[in-house]
Parts: C-alpha cells; structure tokens; sequence
C-alpha cells in the first residue's frame, strides 16, 4: 500500500449517475471533510461504482481536506491500482455520496463520503479536477494540501494550484514567488 492525496470532487453543480442535478457548496465540502472518520466508517477505493456485487477494495480513505473549492482524499492505495493509473489504465475518478437521510449513513442529516471509485473509459461527472498522476515523487497535492493546514495565511489561487504540477514553468515561477517570500521549496512538487 501507497499514501497518496488526490482530488475526489469540488464545489458546484453537477450531474449525478441518474441525471439529476445536484449542487454541492464549499461549506458542504468542509462539513464532509470535518466530519469523515474512519472510525465510523472507511470509504473504499473500487474500480467503477458497482454495487453488486461490490468489487474488491484497492485502497482506503484515511482523511479528507479543503484546498478552495476542492475536495482532496488522502487514501493508502494498493500497489496494483498505482500501476494501473501510472500505465493510464484508470485516469479518472469519481465521489460517491451517502445523502443525509440515507441508511447506515454515520453521519445523519449530512453527506458522508461512502467511496472513491476509479473509472477506465467511463468519464467522471466532475468535470476540470486535476488528473492523477500516482508518480513516485511525493504528491504535489499532498504538499499542497500539507502546506495550506500547516500556513493557513498561505494560499495558492486555483489557476496558480492547477498548473504547478504540469507546467515547468509554472513550478519555476512559483517557486520563485515563494522565495521572494521568504518560503524555500526544494523538490516537492
């Protein structure tokens, strides 16, 4: 098993697996993420949103954070399912909600993430999230995730967050910026 921290949703309106229209808010978000515990209840990473019968885990949610408007999941993930998305067999992913007044939901009355399923051909729901990329270096949005908990006066704007890890000279610039700051970042992104 890996820890890895990558985006599972962010705030706004989209479409769920029946068609409907759901809107979900930042403080929605924050209250998902607030509430998420592994004590209650572990949400699994799957291939795909099958139910039954439910596939085999690959992984489990350890916590969630709020980066902005979005919602990041910092999982232990299995070696098997690193492989696939470093090869792109899986590049995207998609949050499944318990709703408030759900069944065996820990949480009554608020959402509760119940799990990550990551999807081949199949596209996500939430449209623009940053695409995976389980690489061996440490996770650009676990250091992000990282920095903004520890520095909460320290924050990225989402254009500037979006394109650190795939711009060259983005991660330059930034890094620049930082110094200039005062903040030395040395390999983390």
């Amino acid at each position: 098993m890996q820890q890895k921290t990558f985006q599972i949703f962010r705030a706004g309106q989209h479409k769920d697996m029946s068609g409907s229209v759901v809107s979900m808010s930042r403080s929605q978000l924050q209250s998902i993420a607030r509430a998420y515990n592994t004590s209650l209840y572990s949400a699994p990473l799957q291939i795909g949103h099958a139910r039954n019968p439910a596939p085999p885990s690959c992984g489990v949610v350890q916590s969630l954070d709020m980066l902005g408007d979005k919602l990041f999941a910092t999982a232990s993930v299995s070696d098997e399912l690193v492989a696939l998305v470093r090869d792109g067999t899986y590049q995207n992913r998609s949050a499944s909600f318990m709703k408030p007044d759900a069944p065996g939901n820990p949480t009554p009355g608020e959402f509760y993430l119940d799990h990550v399923a990551f999807l081949g051909a199949q596209p996500p729901a939430v449209k623009g999230m940053e695409p995976l990329a389980f690489s061996e270096a440490p996770s650009r949005a676990r250091a992000l995730v990282a920095d903004a908990t520890a520095r909460s006066l320290l924050q990225f704007s989402e254009a500037t967050a979006d394109a650190v890890g795939t711009c060259p000279l983005a991660r330059d610039a930034l890094r620049r910026s930082l110094a200039t700051s005062g903040i030395h970042v040395h390999s983390v992104f």
